[in-house]
Formats: structure tokens, sequence, C-alpha cells
């Protein structure tokens, strides 16, 4: 892993820890002491969350239409964006947030392979699934080799989808 995904990674886990004993990690109220309101409205249905920039304070909006766990998601990858200041090198005040991806409605992104877009989605993943709390609920199934169902247990603990779960394990490479 390179050392900036290394320090994006550490950045999430441990504002993750300074709010979290257990989990699911609470990124409402990570995002609430942050200074960074999170609102869920009906969004367009390829629109998973957004950021608003108005008179130097920033505005989150996340889809009501998605699944809770894919709300928990995208606020995390909105933080990501938040802390790691993305928005501080745009001149545009709305950034919207497409499925799997991000459009800057300026000239800078046209696809979704941005490296920006990449390090929220590792922020995110880390914030809600940081890897001290997975290491210490993996403990009561032994030192593996994990299965479906605990990956599925898993997911159910940190109230993530068992694909983001299985894609964190991965990367930390427990499976």
């Amino acid at each position: 892993m390179s050392q900036h995904k290394h320090n994006v990674e550490t950045m999430a886990e441990q504002l993750a820890l300074q709010y979290t004993v257990s989990p699911p990690v609470d990124v409402d109220r990570i995002a609430q002491q942050l200074g960074l309101p999170v609102f869920t409205q009906q969004l367009q249905q390829d629109v998973s969350g957004l950021l608003i920039k108005q008179n130097g304070q920033i505005f989150c909006f996340v889809n009501s239409h998605d699944h809770r766990k894919r709300q928990r998601f995208t606020i995390g990858h909105e933080l990501g964006h938040f802390v790691l200041g993305h928005l501080n090198h745009s001149t545009d005040p709305v950034h919207i947030d497409k499925g799997n991806y991000a459009i800057f409605r300026d000239s800078k992104s046209k696809t979704g392979l941005v490296s920006t877009e990449v390090d929220a989605n590792q922020f995110s993943a880390a914030l809600l699934m940081p890897r001290q709390l997975i290491e210490s609920s993996l403990k009561r199934f032994g030192s593996g080799p994990y299965s479906d169902a605990h990956v599925t247990a898993l997911a159910e603990e940190f109230n993530v989808s068992e694909q983001a779960m299985a894609l964190r394990l991965a990367r930390l490479k427990y499976i």
C-alpha cells in the first residue's frame, strides 16, 4: 500500500476510534462533531450524495432513496472529501457523487477514476470499518479461515453491506 493510501486510512481510523468504542461507527455523529451538516433528501436516482459549499460552509446531502447502509458509506465518503480538503481546490460550489464515483462540475474531472474519489472511498471504508475494531471482532471467530457467514456477521455488526465488508477484509488481507 502506498504511503499516501496508508495516511488516508490512518486518518480515517483515528477519527473513527476517537468517537467509537465498538461497532457500528456513528458517521452522523462524527459529521456533526466536525461541523459538516448532513441532510437526507430525495436526489436524482443516480446521485448518492453531494457536497455544497455556500458562504464558507459545506453541507452534505445523501439520497433518501438509498439503503441506510449505502447512506452511511456515502456520508463516510463525503466526510473523506471534507477532511482531506478536496473542496479547497475546487472553485465550483457543488460536488456530486454518482454511484461509485463523483463528478466535479468544473473541467478537472470527466471520469470516475479520479484520485480524490479513490481516496474518499478508502477513507469511508476505513472510517466505517477500522482495522482495530475488525481485529477485535474477528477474535471471536478464531484465527480463520473466514467464511461468507463471518463476512455476513461482521457486515451486520458494522452496519455496512456484505460487499463493503468483504472488500475491507480483503484489503486487510483477512480473506
